[in-house]
């Protein structure tokens, strides 16, 4: 039986001009963060990640990785801090497009817990 995964809305969503591709959850490590279940496959240029945070008044810190396959370790891309639902914006990030489709996979870690992310191209 598949699961159906339910995203809250949001009023953090990308300035005009984002392609929307999709939105996860998170969940635990095993370092006490919190990791986006799924990866934003992006084509370069520049990447959003809209968070969806239960907490509105503490400065959360949030890092963004490429997932490399095949072994490779996970290259960080960048570090930012918010507080409530923002998006926060990765510019040039196209040096991190790889691997036989072309394209960057993206995940948000977060030492706190966020209910989701929305992720824009």
């Amino acid at each position: 039986m598949a699961a159906a995964v339910l995203l809250a809305a949001s009023p953090a969503v990308a300035s005009p001009g984002w392609d929307f591709l999709y939105g996860t959850t998170f969940g635990p490590t095993d370092g006490g963060k919190y990791r986006s279940l799924k990866v934003g496959v992006s084509h370069g240029g520049n990447f959003a990640t809209c968070l969806n945070t239960s907490d509105d008044d503490n400065l959360q810190g949030y890092s963004l990785y490429e997932q490399d396959a095949s072994g490779n370790p996970d290259e960080h891309v960048g570090y930012q801090t918010m507080a409530g639902d923002h998006c926060l914006y990765w510019y040039d990030i196209g040096k991190y497009v790889d691997g036989d489709n072309d394209r960057a996979e993206f995940y948000v870690v977060g030492s706190r817990f966020s209910e989701s992310v929305l992720y824009f191209d």
